[in-house]
């Protein structure tokens, strides 16, 4: 294969988990929420700026390797939380860091499901708070940034993918 058919493969692969990962994104809040999102805007994202105050960090490896980000502000994260729980939740605590996890496990395994021909293996949420931090994404990719907008607050999906 040429480096211009391998370059063209590459950008048609990672075109496709792209527009995966955002239609699982779109189905998780639908299904598990039941609640539209509004996609505002997609970007290429500034790999040194830190995301929004909560971060959900999963890796994914395979035949592509990279990795997905579901990023909320505080107060985002405890409406998620409250409505995912049923109960109300004033404080970023264990139980509300793990329902922000297992949110963005859910987008993560949608789209490994849909995905199944590209050998991916999902890593374990890693939930980071703050913003003294930076994501590693993959040297060789273009971190996108995808910010959206429901009634919960503003959310990002933010992902980078390379080839092994």
């Amino acid at each position: 294969m040429t480096q211009t058919a391998e370059a063209t493969s590459l950008a048609a692969s990672i075109a496709k988990v792209s527009n995966v990962i955002i239609s699982s994104t779109k189905e998780t809040f639908e299904t598990m929420l039941d609640m539209q999102v509004e996609r505002k805007f997609v970007k290429v994202v500034d790999r040194n700026k830190p995301l929004l105050g909560i971060t959900s960090v999963i890796s994914l490896s395979g035949d592509l390797y990279g990795t997905l980000c579901l990023s909320m502000t505080r107060g985002t994260v405890l409406r998620l939380a409250n409505r995912m729980m049923g109960m109300e939740f004033e404080e970023v605590d264990e139980l509300v860091s793990s329902c922000v996890s297992e949110f963005a496990n859910v987008i993560a395994g949608s789209s490994k499901v849909a995905l199944t021909d590209m050998n991916l293996n999902l890593g374990l949420p890693t939930l980071i708070r703050g913003s003294d931090y930076q994501i590693d994404f993959p040297s060789l990719s273009q971190p996108l940034c995808v910010s959206y907008h429901c009634e919960l607050g503003p959310f990002l999906l933010v992902f980078g993918f390379a080839q092994r």
